[in-house]
């Protein structure tokens, strides 16, 4: 079938794309250098980390959410959200 092409809304400092039967909100967060280890400590991801979430968090990604439904996809504020995963993005340093 069809699928609904990925928004950037740069300004909301969002993505949404289409997730099975629904649409996924993403922010491109700009978190300070050490957010990370706040959730895992100094050293890092413990030795056991393969694929586990961090607690969901939705008071640190209201603005975000709050400018996708108001600018992006008004439709959002009819819907509401299913779930919410709060989990890092791995990205190379280069």
């Amino acid at each position: 079938g069809s699928r609904v092409p990925v928004l950037r809304d740069l300004r909301g400092s969002s993505y949404l794309r289409q997730e099975q039967d629904g649409i996924l909100v993403g922010p491109y967060e700009m978190l300070p250098a050490d957010a990370v280890h706040r959730e895992w400590g100094r050293g890092g991801p413990p030795s056991t980390w393969a694929w586990e979430l961090f607690p969901d968090n939705v008071d640190r990604l209201e603005a975000v959410l709050e400018h996708a439904m108001e600018h992006t996809m008004p439709a959002l504020q009819d819907v509401g959200f299913a779930s919410v995963v709060n989990g890092p993005t791995i990205w190379a340093p280069d």
